[in-house]
């Protein structure tokens, strides 16, 4: 159909998730799934909408994926939000187990992983990026840094010399910055 088509043309997942096929292989997993199942939802509407099961398994999916990556966290409620707005007369299942799945996910990563004693991720973690693209500049306009730039890089990144992050820049691993 041609709805179908125009998901992915417009968002074409595929593509990537063939690029990352060694990285997250099980979030693809589940990724993949809930595409087909909110292509599912488009294609069939008043179905899917009036099925406890589909819409428990959607939320099953999303709550895994949660799980998985925690950054899903703001596309379930992206998507909770869309259901209210277009969904609003049918989507009762929906909307209700969507809600379920974010309270257990937060729940879960709130509440309960802290009493088990489970270590939150590290803030490296979140800064692999920025730093990713600060190296990149370095090794790619290193030249054009002013000395008060340099400055607030190695105050950032803890280095002696800031030519160590561009000679360090890798841009396919995080790491060696």
């Amino acid at each position: 159909s041609y709805g179908c088509l125009a998901f992915f043309a417009l968002f074409p997942l595929n593509g990537i998730n063939a690029t990352t096929i060694v990285k997250d292989n099980m979030f693809i997993v589940f990724a993949f799934i809930g595409q087909l199942l909110l292509v599912e939802l488009v294609q069939k509407e008043s179905k899917c909408l009036h099925s406890k099961k589909f819409c428990m398994i959607l939320a099953g999916m999303f709550f895994a994926m949660i799980m998985i990556r925690s950054n899903l966290l703001y596309v379930c409620i992206l998507l909770l939000m869309i259901v209210v707005v277009f969904y609003r007369k049918n989507g009762i299942y929906l909307y209700v187990s969507l809600s379920i799945a974010i309270i257990l996910a937060l729940t879960i990563n709130t509440v309960m992983l802290p009493i088990a004693g489970v270590a939150q991720g590290s803030k490296r973690e979140l800064m692999s990026i920025p730093f990713q693209q600060i190296g990149r500049y370095v090794e790619e306009h290193g030249n054009e840094l002013s000395d008060e730039d340099e400055k607030i890089i190695s105050s950032v990144i803890a280095c002696n010399d800031v030519d160590e992050i561009g000679n360090a820049y890798n841009g396919l691993l995080a790491d060696p910055i």
